[in-house]
């Protein structure tokens, strides 16, 4: 049985590493079939000794997983996995299909470097909002915008320089926003108005990080002793339960993984998400816990999209007292906020869409 065994992890591995070709890889996939088909029949022989011709044999013979595993290896013998590989082309689009493509003011601006002066004399397009809770907006023909920009800075070669320019200057002031944070949080370390990052040895010693460790140990030790009686009993089923524990103790390995590296140091490259917490509540079920900070530039660039650019310069230039600047900044302020809540909810959407196997998703805004 030792034999069939080791024949069977021989042909296997010869059929999911064709090195001696992929015709022969075929002939390798049957051998390793027809190997365990061998290594079944002997153990279900092991299990019931003396073969009888009734129903109540063959009602006990079917309990057995030898048995199971002996009629799935007959019946894929015969059989090849076939793997479907899909391949995305990517179409060329000329000048015919992009010449009508509309652009927003506020892309035309960021994308080419223009202002909004440069837009007005440009051709205007009211255009349905695919939103539902936004009025109809102004758009222009990105035709339009690409020549307005070539006519603006001579070359699209000025132009990627402009955009280089300013793309740097974006980095350098989030990096200066960054900086004056870490050193804001760090002079409140100081005069103690905030706890100080724990170790990562002392994370795993209380709390969540405690429970996790604790689920790694009594995982690994039932990993650990599964196999040894498999070995020592060559049950299939015992094998199948060991790698099952394998599993939770890689799981929980992932967790440890998660909460260690949320007590990190944040750097330029990764400011945006801290305080993550990870708590398994057993059963398959872990709670995961984050606080995510929203760039409140991008937001408001995700608003502006959906408005009339025209109309709000005008509502701009119509602002001549302190409450007309109120009333202005409380409209749009609000619909900044409506525009966040917004976000929240696809985000929301698309993590349940992404990860069927979560039961439910809470983002709120702090």
């Amino acid at each position: 049985m030792w034999l069939s065994r080791l024949f069977t992890v021989y042909c296997s591995a010869l059929f999911v590493l064709p090195l001696l070709g992929l015709h022969e890889a075929a002939s390798f996939y049957q051998r390793a079939l027809l190997a365990n088909a061998l290594t079944s029949a002997l153990r279900l022989h092991q299990r019931l000794p003396h073969f009888q011709l009734s129903r109540a044999f063959l009602a006990q013979a079917l309990l057995e997983d030898s048995c199971h595993y002996l009629l799935y290896s007959l019946i894929f013998v015969n059989s090849y996995p076939v793997t479907i590989k899909a391949v995305l082309k990517k179409r060329e689009y000329g000048p015919k299909y992009t010449k009508n493509n509309f652009i927003t003011g506020v892309r035309a601006i960021n994308e080419f470097c223009l202002k909004s002066s440069d837009l007005e004399q440009l051709r205007k397009i009211r255009r349905r909002s695919p939103h539902d809770d936004t009025e109809s907006f102004t758009v222009f023909l990105r035709s339009d915008v690409e020549a307005k920009a070539l006519e603006v800075w001579g070359s699209l070669e000025a132009l990627a320089r402009e955009k280089k320019l300013r793309k740097e200057a974006e980095i350098e002031y989030r990096e200066r926003l960054f900086r004056n944070q870490r050193i804001l949080r760090e002079y409140g370390d100081f005069l103690g108005n905030t706890k100080p990052r724990s170790r990562t040895l002392s994370l795993f010693l209380k709390g969540p990080g405690k429970v996790v460790m604790v689920a790694i140990c009594i995982n690994g030790l039932n990993c650990f002793f599964k196999f040894l009686a498999w070995i020592y009993t060559g049950s299939a089923s015992m094998f199948s339960e060991a790698i099952h524990s394998l599993s939770d103790t890689c799981n929980q390995g992932l967790l440890a993984l998660g909460i260690s590296k949320s007590i990190q140091t944040p750097d330029p490259s990764h400011p945006a998400i801290h305080d993550v917490k990870a708590t398994d509540l057993g059963l398959g079920k872990v709670r995961f816990k984050a606080e995510v900070d929203f760039d409140g530039r991008v937001v408001t660039r995700s608003y502006l999209e959906k408005q009339d650019f025209d109309r709000m310069m005008q509502e701009i230039q119509e602002v001549k007292t302190p409450e007309q600047l109120e009333a202005f900044m409380l409209k749009h302020g609000e619909n900044i906020i409506d525009t966040l809540g917004a976000e929240v909810d696809r985000l929301e959407k698309e993590l349940k869409k992404r990860n069927p196997e979560v039961r439910h998703v809470d983002l709120e805004i702090l």
